[in-house]
């Protein structure tokens, strides 16, 4: 009896051994960090800094002016998710194209930075919607002199310019682009359920931690895709590495105010924010900028018929929608995730999206004064810039 513990114990151990080893190995290999060339912090409130990472244009792209712009991502995600690996990176690749590249960051991610006595984890979308765009937005505009920012939104970071769009105006947005962006949640919605007894654990104040249970359940996400992943990803058409890059340091923490939030609206499906009067579902009404709304046809967790609808809600008389590998469509049937953070996205995505972002608008001004420096136009009161990462 004592010989047959012993060899359990022994076998406990070298499993638990080799898992942290596979582990550890898969973080080596695909948890480097591609370099930017300027991180900025922007007071945003609540004690909150919010980052921005920048890519300035590339030399080799000419001196064609463009618009900066803004790249919002998802929930739980960072600003990894835009630029993960040479061959994905979409920041890299509109930097290469000639934008000044701006990645956000929001208060509680990434390289955001908590200062002060104020609760750290007490927010939610409405703080996203009400603070921490309009402070970033104001922070490119002055630094770059730019009258108007273009924004390319995934998933929630679209549901943050709607938000934005519907309760501060798009005098300051040049052409928006939303990605697997819902744009109602709900029973039959989409696949993702929070499950019940998380909800008691997400109180006010506190963050759920997601980025040390990523990490450390990468070996079945990575090598068992086919049955933890497909609402999040078209793992016949994502590489391991694709997944395993993002994985290894693109998830993060989550303010359980917000998770609350979220699992409210599944329960409802009333999409009505903390304020009491602004709705998700109805603020591309207000959106009159030039708008493309990206889909895939295999994303199980924003479904094509939960995000088109924005489409049709906004009023701009310039507006496109694509659902990638839906009916007549030459891409593959892409998913949640590999709309922008895989091979596919930057195939067949990416190439869509910067094309809309060079059209020229007409009505519009690049920059506030063409006699004034860019340069000089930041507020060292909002914000400061931290170097090269």
């Amino acid at each position: 009896m004592g010989s047959l513990l012993g060899f359990v114990i022994v076998l406990l151990i070298a499993v638990a051994v080799g898992y942290a080893a596979v582990t550890w190995g898969l973080l080596w290999m695909f948890g480097r960090t591609l370099p930017v060339d300027e991180v900025h912090h922007v007071d945003v409130g609540g004690g909150w800094q919010a980052a921005l990472h920048r890519l300035r244009p590339s030399r080799s792209a000419g001196d064609a002016p463009r618009r900066p712009v803004i790249l919002a991502h998802g929930i739980a995600m960072c600003s990894r998710f835009w630029h993960m690996t040479p061959e994905t990176s979409f920041a890299r690749y509109l930097a290469h194209r000639g934008h000044d590249v701006w990645i956000v960051e929001y208060r509680g991610v990434g390289a955001s930075q908590h200062r002060g006595n104020q609760p750290a984890w007490d927010y939610c979308l409405d703080q996203y919607i009400f603070e921490d765009a309009p402070a970033l937005i104001g922070y490119v505009r002055r630094l770059t002199g730019a009258r108007r920012v273009n924004w390319v939104g995934h998933s929630m970071g679209g549901m943050i310019l709607y938000g934005y769009a519907q309760a501060h105006g798009t005098d300051h947005l040049g052409r928006v682009v939303t990605v697997g962006t819902p744009c109602k949640l709900g029973k039959g919605a989409n696949h993702l359920r929070i499950p019940g007894w998380i909800v008691p654990f997400a109180l006010r104040g506190v963050r759920f931690p997601l980025y040390r249970f990523v990490r450390w359940t990468m070996p079945f996400s990575v090598y068992l895709k086919n049955w933890f992943l497909p609402t999040f990803y078209s793992v016949r058409e994502t590489s391991t590495a694709d997944i395993a890059a993002l994985f290894s340091r693109g998830v993060m923490d989550l303010s359980c105010k917000l998770l609350r939030q979220f699992h409210g609206w599944q329960r409802s499906g009333d999409m009505l924010l903390e304020d009491g009067e602004s709705r998700i579902e109805e603020a591309p009404a207000t959106l009159d900028r030039p708008l493309l709304v990206v889909a895939g046809a295999a994303d199980r967790l924003v479904p094509p018929h939960t995000a088109l609808p924005a489409y049709e809600r906004c009023p701009s008389p310039e507006k496109a929608r694509r659902v990638f590998g839906g009916e007549g469509d030459a891409a593959p049937r892409l998913g949640h995730n590999d709309l922008i953070a895989s091979a596919n996205g930057a195939r067949w995505v990416q190439p869509v999206i910067a094309r809309w972002l060079e059209r020229v608008d007409e009505d519009d001004d690049l920059y506030e004064d063409e006699d004034d420096d860019p340069e000089e136009a930041g507020d060292e009161d909002e914000g400061s810039l931290d170097g090269e990462e």
